[in-house]
């Protein structure tokens, strides 16, 4: 997702946003706690602490912990459920495969004051809201008349920007209340994905424990509060 961010900016397409300022710009206590677990995503969220909240298959329980550190690393959960095999491509060919439950744990970033700058931001909340929230008619309207300006000239480059404006416009994050400092969450093919934010610190769930949405949810969420619990 700091992709998205990359583009925004490179697109000139940030300082259309709006500043709501809406937290305090800096709250450090939550990102050096979670910082301290060094990326062990493992220790972060553990199999107690899923099995809190959902029942675990023992035979067919796995915990895969990625090679790669630091934010693109992952602890992912898995053990089989009772739902029926899904469909999956794979090289151009369609197999199917286990619809398994599943927790991974990834996307630990620590925000910075660099970033802040960078993207034209005065909070870290505005900066994370930027990635995720819907964004507003007038939002959209300034941001297609910088385009307009900013690649005046050169046709090739305005259709590349607006294609990839369209492409954020589509995305369907929903908010969830009383979850860190803020936390957004989606439904795809493939379960759910929630992103939160605590403090300086940001990091991505990827579940599916039921065919339901809000049942998925729900646990989720759950999860979520007991990695957040650790830096009380």
């Amino acid at each position: 997702m700091k992709k998205i961010l990359f583009l925004f900016a490179a697109f000139g397409l940030l300082a259309a946003c709006s500043k709501s300022d809406t937290g305090p710009k800096w709250n450090d206590k939550l990102g050096s706690c979670l910082q301290n677990f060094d990326y062990q995503y493992e220790k972060l969220l553990t199999k107690a602490d899923i099995g809190k909240h959902i029942d675990i298959d023992e035979a067919t329980y796995k915990l895969e912990v990625s090679a790669m550190k630091g934010q693109y690393g992952n602890a992912t959960y898995s053990w089989n459920s009772d739902r029926p095999d899904v469909e999956m491509e794979l090289l151009g060919h369609t197999i199917m495969t286990p619809d398994k439950n599943r927790a991974e744990l990834t996307q630990l970033h620590f925000y910075n004051a660099k970033e802040l700058e960078l993207y034209s931001q005065q909070s870290v909340i505005d900066l994370f809201d930027i990635e995720y929230r819907k964004l507003s008619d007038a939002e959209v309207k300034e941001m297609r008349e910088n385009l307009e300006r900013e690649y005046a000239g050169d046709p090739a480059g305005l259709e590349q920007a607006h294609k990839f404006l369209d492409a954020r416009l589509d995305f369907d994050y929903k908010r969830v209340e009383q979850l860190g400092d803020r936390a957004y969450w989606t439904w795809g093919d493939y379960g759910l994905e929630l992103n939160v934010l605590a403090g300086t610190a940001s990091f991505s769930l990827r579940t599916k424990f039921s065919a339901d949405a809000e049942t998925t949810l729900s646990i989720t969420v759950a999860l979520a509060k007991e990695i957040l619990a650790k830096c009380n």
